[in-house]
């Protein structure tokens, strides 16, 4: 009985200790996804940098991989269980630099350069204040629940920044001429417009399989994966225009069935 009885304690103080330092893991688990949001962070820092320095392909990369970063730190913080509200402040800040602040100065740096000094800098500045007030408008819509999880309002300010620096990947040379500069500050000014618009933008982290039309997904898929393997430049711009062109396109059909229906009834 001795014997059997110390067995047990042995056990249960073995027990003990595991939860103990299950606790322990669980209460610093949320150092991880922190971490990979800090890289977030210094990828739109090096950005910023190499677009000052002229080096344009280099500083869209860094954005590319701090977009990475964005989407793993969320990834990991849920399966961890490490969820905090610590965590969605860093990640908004971090959100603000990387797709923020690294965006508008290659926008200038690249893009927008050779226009009048002062029109370059409210152009890109006008891009980086729209993608502060789409993150502060998220953090207030999140926390209220006024939005559906499947979709977000307006163009996710990621989304933004993969526009800018896709295009910006694709053409890396500074842009001197005076009509693609033009272009350019118009697609900022409508980037900056649909990132502060009530446009519905799909939610893939919320995507349920009963919403997903299985023919299309495939075929986007496999437009992608031939893209990729012919140029992962091309590949990028297409995934990341077609998601800006989604938003819009699907609000007008669905404004348009409206209509339909209410001329029906």
């Amino acid at each position: 009985m001795n014997s059997t009885n110390s067995q047990n304690l042995e056990q249960q103080t073995i027990s003990q200790k595991g939860k103990s330092v299950a606790a322990k893991l669980r209460g610093k688990a949320f150092v991880i996804p922190s971490l990979i949001t800090v890289m977030g962070v210094f990828c739109g820092f090096l950005s910023a940098i190499s677009s000052f320095q002229g080096n344009f392909s280099y500083a869209a990369k860094c954005v590319l991989a701090a977009i990475i970063a964005d989407m793993l730190d969320g990834a990991v913080a849920r399966r961890l269980k490490a969820t905090s509200e610590f965590g969605k402040e860093l990640d908004s800040l971090s959100d603000v630099v990387a797709f923020g602040v690294a965006p508008a100065v290659m926008l200038y740096t690249w893009g927008l350069g050779s226009s009048a000094n002062e029109f370059g800098i409210l152009v890109a500045y006008v891009f980086l204040a729209c993608g502060a007030i789409r993150l502060a408008r998220f953090n207030v819509t999140t926390t209220t629940s006024r939005v559906p999880k499947n979709a977000f309002q307006g163009l996710p300010i990621p989304g933004a920044a993969g526009v800018v620096v896709t295009l910006c990947y694709t053409m890396p040379d500074k842009i001197t001429d005076f009509y693609a500069t033009s272009l350019i500050a118009m697609l900022s000014l409508v980037l900056s417009f649909l990132m502060v618009s009530s446009i519905p933008y799909p939610n893939t982290k919320h995507l349920k399989l009963r919403d997903i039309d299985f023919h299309l997904l495939f075929l986007g898929l496999s437009v992608i994966i031939a893209l990729a393997w012919y140029s992962t430049r091309i590949a990028l711009f297409v995934a990341f225009w077609g998601y800006l062109v989604s938003g819009p396109v699907n609000y007008f059909i669905q404004k348009k069935k409206c209509n339909k229906d209410l001329l029906v009834h």
